[in-house]
C-alpha cells in the first residue's frame, strides 16, 4: 500500500508539473499574440511622430489624403528628396510634418504609418506582396504568405469583401485587417481595436483550436 501511495503521489506530481509547464507555455504564447496586435518592427500604436522618426528615420515617401471618385481609396505618393520640379516630388513649400501618412520600404516589406490629428500613430500597414514568405510577422499569429485558412483560425471575421483578385478580411474587435491574393496574405493593417482584453483572449483561444 505504501509503495502504491508513493507511485500515486509521483504520478500526481508529474501531472501537476506538466500542467504548470503547459499553462506557462500558453501564457507566453498569449503575450506574444497580444504584442503582435500593437507592435510592428518596434513601432507601437501609441507612438508619436518623434518616436517614429527616431526608430525609422525620415520617411523616403509621404502620402496625400485618401481620394474619392474616380479613384476611391487611392493616395498620391510623393518622394521626399526627389528631383526638383518633378510632379512626384514633395512640394518644396511643405515638410514631412504636413502629411498624415509616411511610407518606408525595406527587405521586410513596405510600411505605411498613418497619424491622427494629434500626431499619434493611428494605423500601421505592412505590405510585402512580392517579398519572400514570412517577410513580416507574426502579427496576430499571422505571417506574410500564410493561407486564408490560417487567418480564419482567428475566428469569424467582422467583415469580408472581394474586389477583383483581392480579398479583404477584417477583425475590427482586435484591430486587424488582412489583404489576400490567391489564398495568401500579402498585406496587413494594425489599428486601434474596437473591443478590449476579452476579445483578444477569445481570438487567441480560437488559434489553439484544431
Amino acid at each position: 500500500m505504501k509503495r502504491a501511495s508513493l507511485i500515486t503521489r509521483a504520478v500526481l506530481t508529474l501531472f501537476a508539473l506538466a500542467g504548470i509547464l503547459y499553462f506557462s507555455l500558453i501564457r507566453s504564447k498569449y503575450q506574444e499574440f497580444c504584442r503582435g496586435l500593437t507592435v510592428v518592427s518596434d513601432l507601437r500604436l501609441t507612438d508619436r511622430r518623434p518616436d517614429v522618426r527616431y526608430r525609422l528615420g525620415d520617411p523616403p515617401q509621404v502620402l496625400g489624403p485618401v481620394m474619392g471618385p474616380p479613384y476611391p481609396g487611392s493616395r498620391e505618393v510623393f518622394t521626399v528628396d526627389g528631383p526638383p520640379n518633378d510632379v512626384n516630388t514633395m512640394p518644396s513649400k511643405t515638410s514631412i510634418l504636413d502629411y498624415s501618412a509616411w511610407e518606408y520600404d525595406n527587405s521586410h516589406g513596405d510600411k505605411i504609418i498613418d497619424f491622427d490629428k494629434t500626431g499619434v500613430v493611428d494605423s500601421i500597414t505592412v505590405y510585402a506582396k512580392d517579398a519572400a514568405p514570412s517577410a513580416w510577422g507574426p502579427i496576430g499569429g499571422i505571417r506574410n504568405g500564410d493561407s486564408e485558412e490560417k487567418v480564419l483560425n482567428l475566428g469569424v471575421p467582422s467583415t469580408t469583401s472581394i474586389d477583383g483578385v483581392t480579398k479583404t478580411i477584417e477583425f475590427a474587435d482586435i484591430g486587424l485587417q488582412f489583404w489576400l491574393e490567391k489564398g495568401r496574405v500579402y498585406r496587413v493593417q494594425l489599428k486601434h481595436p474596437t473591443k478590449g482584453e476579452r476579445a483578444r483572449f477569445w481570438r487567441f483561444l480560437h488559434t489553439l483550436m484544431p
